[in-house]
């Protein structure tokens, strides 16, 4: 068996707290980009007349207000 000098331990921590950190951007990219999809979602909700949005119980304000909230929201 290999005993492992400070060195390799240092050199192993650094590697996880890449990993995590690669992790996590991951992470938060993938949520922007559904955020996105989501508000790309919306848009054709923008083309639809009162009726047609209270049909389907949205108000025009709140098509509006989904359509331009900013994407890190």
């Amino acid at each position: 068996m290999r005993l492992m000098n400070a060195s390799h331990i240092i050199h192993n921590r650094q590697l996880v707290a890449i990993g995590t950190a690669v992790k996590s951007f991951a992470g938060h990219v993938l949520a922007a980009s559904n955020r996105w999809q989501e508000r790309r979602a919306v848009r054709p909700l923008m083309g639809m007349s009162d009726y047609q949005l209270k049909d389907i119980g949205v108000s025009r304000a709140d098509v509006h207000r989904e359509a331009t909230k900013p994407i890190w929201r």
